[in-house]
């Protein structure tokens, strides 16, 4: 049923940007009703990270809706305990998991399954929301272990602050990454 729900929202996406009205996120979830524009709310997203404004939009039994947007890389990172759908908004960039790389650009869908290495790459700005299941209950970003020198390279994305490896250490000792998730993988 949530991937129904996924494709539909992306189906919108498509469908209202090709009517050349700006799109809009509706909320029929616990609490109550809301409906507004994406350039609305992504102006009010604090900087989680320097280029990458992100925060909630809700959250239903089993998942935790944010809304994202940005003009700087992630970092590889991993999500442990949580599988990830994100459904591009605006824009386009590049996907990089586990090494593959995907160009998305608005109205795709990606999912990510838990423990998968990723990092999303705009090209210009993006803005996408990310459904995490099961519902967030505590943070769960751990930064991937770089391979190679990627804090000497030049376009080196800043590391994803507001990540909390601490906050589970067992997490961070299973965190893994690929070779070709580094700085200069991105930016290709």
């Amino acid at each position: 049923m949530r991937a129904l729900v996924v494709v539909v929202l992306g189906s919108q996406a498509l469908l209202s940007m090709a009517c050349g009205r700006p799109p809009s996120l509706v909320w029929e979830g616990t609490g109550a009703a809301r409906q507004a524009s994406i350039a609305d709310l992504t102006a009010a997203l604090p900087a989680a990270s320097p280029g990458i404004p992100r925060g909630p939009w809700g959250d239903g039994v089993d998942e935790s809706l944010l809304l994202m947007d940005g003009t700087a890389a992630e970092q590889p990172h991993v999500h442990q305990r949580h599988d990830l759908t994100v459904v591009l908004l605006s824009g386009h960039g590049t996907l990089v998991v586990e090494g593959r790389r995907h160009d998305m650009r608005a109205g795709d869908v990606a999912h990510i399954g838990r423990g998968k290495v990723h990092a999303f790459a705009p090209s210009g700005s993006a803005t996408a929301l990310a459904i995490f299941a099961p519902r967030l209950e505590a943070p769960d970003s751990v930064p991937a272990p770089a391979i190679g020198n990627a804090a000497a390279d030049a376009h080196s994305p800043p590391p994803l602050e507001g990540s909390r490896a601490a906050w589970h250490p067992a997490a961070r000792a299973k965190a893994h990454c690929c070779a070709d998730l580094t700085a200069d993988a991105l930016a290709r």
